[in-house]
C-alpha cells in the first residue's frame, strides 16, 4: 500500500490517529513518520527502554577504555561522565565477567 496514493490520508489530523502512542510519535516526528510506521510495521509492538541511551553509552565506554588514565579522561569528557563513574563502570563490568566465568 503506497501512502502517497491514498488521497484520504492527505487531510489526516492528530485526532484521527488510532492510539496515544502513535499520537506521541506523530507529535515528535510528524504524522508522515507515524503513518509510515503503521504502514511498514503493522502489528509490531515496540518498547523504548528508559535507560537505552545509558546502556549504549556504557557499552561504548567499556569497548573504548584501554586501561590508561588518558583514555579514562578522554571518555569522561566525550561521554559527559566523571572519571570515577568510568572506574566504577569498568570494575562492575569486570565483576560480571568474573561471575560469568565461574558459572561457565
Amino acid at each position: 500500500m503506497n501512502m502517497e496514493c491514498e488521497s484520504w490520508l492527505e487531510n489526516l489530523s492528530m485526532k484521527d490517529l488510532p492510539t496515544e502512542d502513535i499520537k506521541i510519535m506523530a507529535d515528535f516526528y510528524g504524522i508522515d513518520f507515524a503513518l509510515k510506521l503503521m504502514l511498514d510495521m503493522p502489528g509490531i509492538n515496540i518498547t523504548i527502554p528508559g535507560n537505552g541511551i545509558k546502556k549504549i553509552r556504557n557499552n561504548y565506554i567499556c569497548r573504548n577504555y584501554d586501561g590508561t588514565r588518558k583514555s579514562r579522561l578522554a571518555l569522561a569528557l566525550e561521554c559527559k561522565v566523571t572519571e570515577n563513574y568510568i572506574k566504577k563502570l569498568i570494575w562492575k563490568n569486570k565483576q560480571k565477567e568474573n561471575d560469568n566465568q565461574v558459572i561457565a
